[in-house]
């Protein structure tokens, strides 16, 4: 029996990438949507199993001033309460932390390029490297288990049967392409996509690892 999966993206070139492709080969029939200030039409929560939530370029600080963020974490939280598991991405994961009781605000620097972490737990979360890019953090909501850190902060917590990230590892070289064009002039475009061409067997191989394994968290009690 194949399992219902959600894809929540707030534009269409921040797909889950990589991380549905471990998704579907692990069983899950996926469904995708975007959510944003022009189109924020949600599905019934009840027969989702799993929730993956991608990056954005919008800020979860800003909720009060974006409706169709607060009608997107008010879905998170009705789904979550309805059993579904979160698998979420950067953006996706701030807004785990944020359904849960943390909270997110800007860092005072961006962190963007391929990145090592610190982990308690490297059979879950290994040290890297990560893609990151991101200029919020998030702090870790009651409960939760911190798994990956650095000088940015929280990387990666679990919390019963969810998994947040403040990394990005859906990411692939095509989807790189896109996003380049918004890099800040202080980076090397060409280095960035380079290393990212170099690394994208490694990527891959670790994030259909991460997704098994996030698979095997106990379910909360």
């Amino acid at each position: 029996m194949r399992k219902r999966g959600l894809v929540i993206q707030s534009t269409d070139n921040c797909p889950a990438g990589i991380v549905a492709d471990a998704a579907t080969e692990s069983g899950y029939t996926l469904d995708h949507i975007v959510i944003n200030a022009a189109a924020d039409v949600f599905p019934e929560p009840e027969d989702i199993d799993l929730m993956i939530i991608t990056g954005s370029e919008e800020h979860w600080y800003e909720i009060t001033e974006q409706p169709h963020l607060d009608a997107e974490l008010t879905f998170i939280k009705r789904a979550i309460a309805e059993g579904a598991r979160v698998f979420g991405m950067c953006f996706g994961g701030q807004a785990l932390a944020l359904a849960l009781g943390g909270t997110v605000s800007r860092n005072s620097t961006a962190e963007i390029g391929w990145v090592s972490v610190e982990t308690n737990d490297p059979s879950l979360v290994p040290p890297g490297p990560w893609f990151e890019w991101h200029e919020d953090g998030f702090t870790l909501p009651p409960g939760a288990d911190l798994l990956a850190w650095n000088d940015f902060g929280p990387q990666a917590f679990v919390h019963g049967p969810h998994l947040g990230l403040q990394f990005h590892p859906e990411l692939t070289p095509e989807m790189l392409t896109h996003w380049a064009l918004d890099l800040p002039a202080d980076v090397d475009r060409a280095a960035l996509i380079r290393a990212t061409a170099n690394k994208a067997d490694m990527a891959r191989d670790r994030a259909f690892a991460l997704f098994k394994t996030f698979e095997s968290l106990e379910e909360a009690k």
